[in-house]
Parts: structure tokens; sequence; C-alpha cells
């Protein structure tokens, strides 16, 4: 994935989910990235992590917020995107 991606956008979509845009439009880079982010947090899932919804360039994750918070999600959607390469 040696092209330059858009800087991921983080949204809050109601109380107990986060929306993650990566791109937008017809992209197979963002597209990859994408379902990539959803295979590595299906595989080494968080405890406050419930849902994963890959879909062509956004990712929503429902999240328990007594366990963790958007803030939180954010940078740790972030760091994992760093392991990408």
């Amino acid at each position: 994935m040696g092209a330059l991606l858009p800087k991921t956008e983080f949204r809050i979509s109601g109380d107990r989910s986060l929306l993650a845009i990566y791109g937008s439009g017809v992209d197979p880079a963002v597209n990859e990235r994408v379902q990539r982010m959803t295979t590595l947090l299906t595989s080494h899932p968080h405890p406050g992590i419930e849902a994963v919804v890959g879909s062509y360039c956004t990712l929503l994750l429902h999240y328990d917020p007594l366990r963790i918070g958007f803030q939180e999600l954010s940078a740790l959607l972030l760091n994992l995107e760093g392991t990408l390469g």
C-alpha cells in the first residue's frame, strides 16, 4: 500500500458507535485499507468493541462506552493503522 491515502476521519455515530471514514469514492487502495483494518480488529478483538462493520470506504465500530471511550477508540484505530505499513 505505497499510495498516499487520505487521513482517517472519525465521527460519533449515535451513543455507542464510531464511524471511521478512510476516503470517498471508488478507490481500491482505500477499500483494501478498510478490509485490512476489519480483519485486524476481528482477529484481535478488544473487550470494549462489540461489533465491527466494514464497508467500501468506512468502518463502523459499535462499542461499550463503559469500557472504552470515543477518544481512546480513535487512538486505538490510529495505532492499528500504523501497523498496516
